[in-house]
């Protein structure tokens, strides 16, 4: 390599690229100070352009070892390759964007990876119609992903049709990254619209009915977040995936039930959906993982059971649900009121707040014992956030104090020092 002769160049950078196809040989080499003279005939303009090219390859090949990946951000490889990438040489700029793809890989240096510039010869190879470099280019599209900064430019600039089409993959970790990939790029709403052109929701519908628990928890995910534009629950709903997010809130994952909960949450935010919802049988199993909760010894996931509460909240907002709601749902609504997670504790006080609402119910949620719980409440909090709860404790309140026989039993019970009190708070809803 580091020869004056052209011929030794040659044989030099061939060898040490072939050595480095062999993942026990890249570390040694890296410790050896191989690095510097491929980076040098990398580099150069003056030498043969099949060197050039035998250099980039085997700096690729030492970027497939992530035990290299700090050497080649504190030796300053990022800006090289990056330029190389940009190359004239179809060969090279391949090589070089392929070795920043597996450095991208890698979560410890993705914001290096980005700041740098590098997610651009990443999607440079995401571009191409090779299906096997497409598969190559997935770990790096989901890691850089997870930057906010990169998510725009993700979807814009060719990096949707490698992930959707790698959702369906045989393979568990390239599906589950596809999966991850899109659920990220779903969190930008600037991207939605652009995501559901590639109609991405057959692809998700099929990993959601038959893969591995891994990739459905992504899958539901990325249905989750697609949910949350009204515009496009109905189209996820048509497609069937309520059945299967379901079946999911009853898997022995704790994930799976977490991602499948947040989606249906999701999907009942539009009231639209929910007379759909209803007929599906969305109660059951909603109130049935809520029910598990209320056990002291279960061992349920209270983000997924938070989820749960809020559905019912949802749900709650239309009064056409309010019968199923009373019959099936407000007796276990009304024993959150001492459990021991304060924000199933307040998510319950949505759903209850939304039943008081309807004239007909409000007899109802006095014999289930809500009113010292709505009181309660109703009182200020030191924590800021749960001015929302406050807010719909006093609601629920007001609506009960229409009711005569109710509106004494209130009294009795303590409401008007909260009320009183809530008059002088900062917030002008809780007035």
């Amino acid at each position: 390599l580091l020869s004056q002769d052209t011929a030794c160049q040659r044989v030099g950078a061939l060898g040490i690229g072939n050595l480095c196809t062999q993942e026990r040989h890249r570390v040694p080499l890296m410790d050896s100070g191989v690095l510097e003279p491929l980076c040098t005939l990398a580099r150069s303009e003056d030498i043969e352009l099949e060197i050039q090219r035998y250099a980039v390859l085997a700096i690729a090949n030492q970027a497939s070892t992530v035990d290299n990946h700090a050497a080649f951000v504190s030796e300053g490889m990022l800006p090289l390759l990056i330029s190389l990438s940009n190359a004239p040489d179809a060969e090279v700029r391949q090589y070089a964007a392929y070795a920043l793809v597996k450095v991208a890989q890698n979560a410890d240096v993705r914001k290096q990876v980005t700041d740098e510039g590098g997610l651009e010869p990443v999607l440079y190879l995401a571009r191409t119609d090779e299906p096997e470099i497409q598969v190559e280019v997935i770990p790096a599209i989901c890691t850089l992903s997870f930057a906010e900064e990169n998510k725009v430019d993700i979807a814009k600039n060719g990096g949707l049709p490698p992930v959707i089409a790698a959702i369906r993959d045989a393979n568990v970790e390239t599906a589950r990254m596809a999966c991850c990939a899109l659920a990220n790029l779903c969190e930008v709403v600037e991207n939605t619209s652009l995501i559901m052109d590639h109609n991405p929701v057959p692809a998700l519908m099929e990993v959601l009915v038959g893969h591995a628990p891994l990739v459905q928890c992504e899958a539901a995910r990325a249905m989750g977040n697609l949910a949350a534009n009204i515009e496009y629950g109905d189209e996820i709903l048509r497609a069937g995936a309520q059945r299967y997010l379901m079946i999911m809130l009853r898997s022995e994952e704790e994930r799976c039930q977490r991602m499948a909960a947040m989606a249906l949450c999701n999907l009942a935010s539009n009231l639209q959906n929910q007379p759909k919802m209803i007929a599906a049988g969305i109660l059951e199993p909603v109130v049935g993982e809520a029910t598990l909760a209320l056990d002291a010894k279960s061992k349920s996931d209270f983000e997924c059971v938070r989820y749960c509460l809020l559905i019912l909240a949802n749900l709650a907002v239309c009064q056409t649900n309010h019968p199923q709601l009373m019959a099936e749902a407000l007796p276990v609504l009304a024993q959150f009121g001492a459990h021991r997670d304060v924000k199933c504790r307040q998510y319950s006080i949505f759903a209850i707040g939304n039943l008081c609402a309807n004239s007909e119910n409000l007899e109802g949620i006095v014999r289930e014992g809500c009113l010292k719980t709505l009181i309660r409440y109703a009182f200020p909090s030191t924590d800021a956030s749960a001015v929302d709860v406050q807010f719909q404790a006093i609601a629920a309140i007001r609506g009960l104090g229409t009711h005569q026989t109710i509106r004494l039993q209130l009294v009795r019970e303590g409401a008007l020092e909260p009320l009183i009190l809530a008059v002088q708070s900062e917030s002008v809803e809780v007035q």
